[in-house]
Protein backbone atom coordinates (compact mmCIF):
# COMPACT_ATOMS: atom_id res chain seq x y z
CA UNK A 1 0.00 0.00 0.00
CA UNK A 2 1.37 3.12 -1.03
CA UNK A 3 1.13 6.45 1.50
CA UNK A 4 0.02 8.53 -1.49
CA UNK A 5 -3.35 5.94 -1.69
CA UNK A 6 -6.54 7.65 -1.57
CA UNK A 7 -8.71 6.53 1.48
CA UNK A 8 -11.83 5.69 -1.21
CA UNK A 9 -9.24 3.73 -2.89
CA UNK A 10 -8.34 1.91 0.47
CA UNK A 11 -11.90 0.90 1.35
CA UNK A 12 -12.44 -0.33 -1.76
CA UNK A 13 -9.50 -2.33 -1.87
CA UNK A 14 -10.34 -3.46 1.48
CA UNK A 15 -14.02 -4.27 0.57
CA UNK A 16 -12.49 -6.92 -1.92
CA UNK A 17 -10.25 -8.38 0.82
CA UNK A 18 -6.69 -6.80 -1.35
CA UNK A 19 -5.00 -5.41 1.53
CA UNK A 20 -2.92 -7.50 2.84
CA UNK A 21 -2.28 -7.92 6.59
CA UNK A 22 1.19 -6.68 6.96
CA UNK A 23 -0.38 -3.20 5.08
CA UNK A 24 -3.06 -3.38 7.77
CA UNK A 25 -0.61 -4.25 11.27
CA UNK A 26 1.22 -1.01 9.93
CA UNK A 27 -1.61 0.89 9.57
CA UNK A 28 -2.56 0.18 12.86
CA UNK A 29 1.03 2.47 13.94
CA UNK A 30 -0.04 5.20 11.55
CA UNK A 31 -0.37 8.61 13.68
CA UNK A 32 -1.95 11.04 14.63
CA UNK A 33 -2.37 14.15 11.48
CA UNK A 34 -1.79 17.45 12.63
CA UNK A 35 -4.46 18.74 9.81
CA UNK A 36 -6.93 16.52 7.93
CA UNK A 37 -9.13 18.12 5.48
CA UNK A 38 -8.26 21.72 6.19
CA UNK A 39 -9.01 21.32 9.79
CA UNK A 40 -6.71 20.80 12.58
CA UNK A 41 -6.36 17.99 14.66
CA UNK A 42 -6.50 18.40 18.09
CA UNK A 43 -3.50 17.03 20.65
CA UNK A 44 -5.92 15.21 23.08
CA UNK A 45 -10.19 14.50 23.56
CA UNK A 46 -10.35 16.71 26.74
CA UNK A 47 -12.10 19.16 25.49
CA UNK A 48 -14.88 17.31 23.95
CA UNK A 49 -18.45 17.77 25.50
CA UNK A 50 -19.95 14.43 27.74
CA UNK A 51 -22.66 14.24 24.92
CA UNK A 52 -20.13 13.69 22.09
CA UNK A 53 -18.34 11.32 24.65
CA UNK A 54 -21.47 9.27 25.20
CA UNK A 55 -21.88 9.47 21.24
CA UNK A 56 -18.44 8.09 20.23
CA UNK A 57 -18.16 5.82 23.21
CA UNK A 58 -21.68 4.23 21.88
CA UNK A 59 -20.65 3.68 18.53
CA UNK A 60 -20.56 0.15 17.13
CA UNK A 61 -17.34 -1.54 15.90
CA UNK A 62 -16.78 0.01 12.00
CA UNK A 63 -18.66 3.16 12.42
CA UNK A 64 -15.19 4.57 13.05
CA UNK A 65 -15.96 7.53 10.48
CA UNK A 66 -18.92 8.77 12.71
CA UNK A 67 -16.01 9.71 15.38
CA UNK A 68 -14.28 11.40 12.87
CA UNK A 69 -17.07 13.65 12.28
CA UNK A 70 -17.77 14.18 15.88
CA UNK A 71 -14.36 14.74 17.28
CA UNK A 72 -12.61 16.77 14.05
CA UNK A 73 -16.50 18.10 12.20
CA UNK A 74 -15.12 16.44 9.17
CA UNK A 75 -18.16 14.69 6.86
CA UNK A 76 -17.31 10.86 5.85
CA UNK A 77 -17.51 11.87 1.79
CA UNK A 78 -14.76 14.39 2.38
CA UNK A 79 -12.75 11.48 3.92
CA UNK A 80 -12.55 9.89 0.64
CA UNK A 81 -10.45 12.24 -0.99
CA UNK A 82 -7.45 12.31 2.01
CA UNK A 83 -4.77 9.87 2.30
CA UNK A 84 -5.70 6.65 3.92
CA UNK A 85 -2.84 6.72 5.90
CA UNK A 86 -4.01 9.77 7.48
CA UNK A 87 -7.32 8.74 8.12
CA UNK A 88 -6.44 5.65 9.17
CA UNK A 89 -4.01 7.87 11.87
CA UNK A 90 -7.10 9.48 12.79
CA UNK A 91 -9.03 6.84 13.68
CA UNK A 92 -6.12 4.96 15.59
CA UNK A 93 -5.77 8.36 17.62
CA UNK A 94 -9.52 8.73 18.37
CA UNK A 95 -9.57 4.64 19.68
CA UNK A 96 -6.25 5.31 21.52
CA UNK A 97 -7.75 8.55 23.42
CA UNK A 98 -11.33 6.38 24.14
CA UNK A 99 -8.94 3.32 25.82
CA UNK A 100 -7.07 6.64 27.72
CA UNK A 101 -10.53 8.40 28.58
CA UNK A 102 -12.25 4.76 29.88
CA UNK A 103 -9.25 4.37 32.24
CA UNK A 104 -9.66 7.03 33.85
CA UNK A 105 -12.97 6.74 34.59
CA UNK A 106 -12.37 3.14 36.05
CA UNK A 107 -9.76 4.33 38.19
CA UNK A 108 -12.51 6.83 39.77
CA UNK A 109 -14.36 3.30 40.83
CA UNK A 110 -14.60 3.80 44.68
CA UNK A 111 -12.81 1.00 47.12
CA UNK A 112 -16.14 -0.58 48.18
CA UNK A 113 -16.04 -1.70 52.01
CA UNK A 114 -17.03 -5.09 52.64
CA UNK A 115 -20.47 -4.32 53.98
CA UNK A 116 -20.92 -2.38 51.26
CA UNK A 117 -20.14 -4.68 48.34
CA UNK A 118 -22.15 -7.77 50.79
CA UNK A 119 -25.34 -4.90 49.79
CA UNK A 120 -24.97 -5.00 46.57
CA UNK A 121 -23.47 -2.17 45.75
CA UNK A 122 -21.32 -3.19 42.53
CA UNK A 123 -24.60 -3.87 40.85
CA UNK A 124 -25.16 -0.68 40.65
CA UNK A 125 -23.71 0.30 37.54
CA UNK A 126 -25.96 2.34 34.87
CA UNK A 127 -23.65 3.14 32.79
CA UNK A 128 -22.88 6.68 30.81
CA UNK A 129 -26.46 7.74 31.62
CA UNK A 130 -25.56 6.88 35.45
CA UNK A 131 -23.05 9.16 35.37
CA UNK A 132 -24.57 11.84 33.54
CA UNK A 133 -27.48 11.76 36.18
CA UNK A 134 -25.30 11.59 39.07
CA UNK A 135 -23.82 14.58 36.96
CA UNK A 136 -27.01 16.38 37.02
CA UNK A 137 -28.13 15.54 40.63
CA UNK A 138 -24.74 16.64 41.72
CA UNK A 139 -24.89 20.24 40.42
CA UNK A 140 -28.82 20.49 40.63
CA UNK A 141 -29.77 19.87 37.24
CA UNK A 142 -32.90 19.49 36.35
CA UNK A 143 -32.47 18.72 32.44
CA UNK A 144 -30.18 15.61 31.41
CA UNK A 145 -29.37 17.83 27.92
CA UNK A 146 -27.81 20.04 29.35
CA UNK A 147 -25.02 18.01 30.92
CA UNK A 148 -24.19 16.25 27.83
CA UNK A 149 -23.12 20.37 26.69
CA UNK A 150 -20.36 19.85 29.95
CA UNK A 151 -16.74 18.86 28.98
CA UNK A 152 -16.59 15.25 30.07
CA UNK A 153 -13.23 16.57 32.08
CA UNK A 154 -15.14 18.32 33.88
CA UNK A 155 -17.35 15.67 34.87
CA UNK A 156 -14.54 13.82 35.66
CA UNK A 157 -13.08 15.91 38.60
CA UNK A 158 -16.39 16.15 39.93
CA UNK A 159 -16.08 12.37 40.37
CA UNK A 160 -12.67 12.32 41.44
CA UNK A 161 -13.65 14.91 44.02
CA UNK A 162 -16.51 12.70 45.24
CA UNK A 163 -14.06 9.61 45.40
CA UNK A 164 -11.71 11.10 47.48
CA UNK A 165 -14.39 12.31 49.64
CA UNK A 166 -16.13 9.17 50.28
CA UNK A 167 -12.63 7.32 50.80
CA UNK A 168 -11.96 10.40 53.23
CA UNK A 169 -15.18 9.43 55.08
CA UNK A 170 -14.31 5.45 55.01
CA UNK A 171 -10.81 5.96 56.81
CA UNK A 172 -13.00 8.70 59.56
CA UNK A 173 -15.74 6.10 60.07
CA UNK A 174 -12.75 3.65 60.34
CA UNK A 175 -11.33 5.77 63.23
CA UNK A 176 -14.07 6.61 64.90
CA UNK A 177 -14.45 2.84 65.44
CA UNK A 178 -10.29 2.28 66.23
CA UNK A 179 -10.96 4.99 68.71
CA UNK A 180 -13.74 4.22 70.34
CA UNK A 181 -12.81 0.61 71.19
CA UNK A 182 -12.00 -0.16 75.01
Amino acid sequence: MTQRMKFRTYKTLRRLGLITQESEDRLQEAPRPDRLCGKAIPQDLNDLTMGQLADIMSLKQGDEIEAVRVVAGIEPKDLDREQAVKVIGLINFIQSELHRIADLFKQLKPNYTKEERQAGVEDLDFGIFGTIDWYAQRMGITDHDEVLKVPWLHIWQCSKIDKEHHEYQQRYQETLYQNSKP
